[in-house]
């Protein structure tokens, strides 16, 4: 009988314990792997912690007994805990809203207690900045109208006024208001009109030096003594008439501009008369309301002949009454002859002449002119007196 070979037991390989890592006290271990042959090794084993003694206080010594001191002892600080968990995140609480509020009112709510908390109130001292820009920007415009009227009035006086004296009463002329329409006598068209000459200039001198002022214009036209005169001083009368030769066809249509000068015995003047037209003048036809209210034409007819008012002198206040004169005053329809009035003055000057007069006269002829009508004078004349 033949024993069956029993088959030999292959002993069990044992399989091989994989290296872990150890991860600490309480945990699993983790293999260690070898990346170069894709095997596990053995984990390199942690040392543990080393307990560090503490350095043995050193006794102080005080310098000031000469003895050494206990010394103060050092607290141990609490070791921390290896694993310290963090610390977990304040809740976010939802916004409450106040009970019994729709959210478009909780809203408004919001916002009115926001403009109560950041709108700021403008303080007293912005009111107070405030009101002095005010004033100020009130004070700059006043003294910006103030310094206009007076560049104006500056002006008016430094270069109108100036160039006034230069020109005669010429320049301010067709200032006037002028209510009529001009129907002057085709006859004046050729009239050459000339201005008030500087009859202040005049006084103290003789005819001769006259003449060489006034220019080949004016013409001797009478040189007579005289015998009586209310001035016993006054003894002689010469005229000068403006006869201008290239306006012919003028003459004896208007008053052509005539100068009187009475002279002493030694032939100097002493007092002036000068009488014209003011069509000669080349002032424009007007209403003698309108032209007698103007007072510019009264002073620059004045500084034309060189005078100066003295500065007490007050221009009148006209009404009709003070210049009209009529052809029958008791009549239903009045008719005006003449309309006239009289300036009279002291001049600013110590020297002759020390006064004078100005007239101006609207002649309507014998027949006059109806009230209201506007009808065109006859003759109107400027005369002025020097004395």
């Amino acid at each position: 009988m033949t024993q069956e070979q029993e088959p030999q037991q292959q002993p069990q390989q044992q399989p091989q314990q994989e290296p872990q890592f150890d991860t600490g006290p309480g945990q699993a271990p983790v293999p260690a792997i070898n990346f170069d042959q894709g095997q596990a090794v053995e984990p390199v084993p942690v040392p543990e912690p080393v307990a560090v003694p503490m350095p043995v206080p050193v006794r102080e010594f005080d310098f000031g007994s000469g003895q050494a001191v206990e010394p103060v002892p050092v607290p141990v600080p609490e070791p921390m805990p290896e694993h310290a968990p963090m610390p977990a995140p304040a809740p976010v609480l939802a916004p409450t809203s106040a009970p019994g509020l729709e959210p478009e009112e909780e809203i408004d709510a919001e916002q009115a207690l926001f403009n109560a908390h950041f709108k700021p109130i403008p303080p007293a001292r912005i009111k107070k900045a405030r009101r002095t820009k005010v004033t100020l920007i009130f004070i700059i415009i006043i003294l910006l109208v103030v310094l206009g009227g007076l560049g104006f009035l500056g002006y008016k006086f430094l270069f109108v006024d100036k160039q006034a004296q230069t020109t005669g009463v010429s320049s301010t002329a067709t200032s006037i208001d002028t209510t009529i329409k001009d129907s002057s006598p085709k006859d004046i068209a050729t009239l050459k009109t000339t201005n008030v000459p500087n009859l202040a200039s005049f006084f103290g001198l003789q005819v001769t030096e006259v003449q060489a002022k006034l220019g080949q214009d004016y013409v001797l036209t009478k040189n007579d003594a005289i015998t009586e005169n209310e001035n016993e001083d006054i003894k002689q009368l010469v005229v000068l008439t403006y006869q201008p030769k290239d306006s012919a066809a003028a003459k004896g249509a208007v008053a052509m501009p005539t100068i009187y000068l009475s002279l002493n015995e030694e032939g100097r003047v002493l007092e002036i008369f000068y009488q014209s037209s003011l069509e000669a003048l080349d002032y424009p036809v007007a209403t003698f309301s309108s032209f007698i209210t103007t007072q510019d034409m009264l002073y620059n007819m004045l500084r034309g002949a060189g005078v100066s008012p003295a500065s007490s002198y007050n221009y009148p206040q006209l009404t009709p009454d003070l210049y009209t004169i009529y052809v029958d005053p008791a009549a239903d329809v009045k008719k005006i002859k003449k309309e006239e009035f009289v300036f009279t003055g002291a001049t600013n000057s110590e020297n002759p002449p020390t006064w004078w007069q100005v007239k101006l006269t609207y002649d309507y002829g014998s027949t006059g002119a109806t009230q209201g009508t506007n009808a065109k004078p006859n003759q109107r004349l400027i005369t002025i007196s020097l004395k």
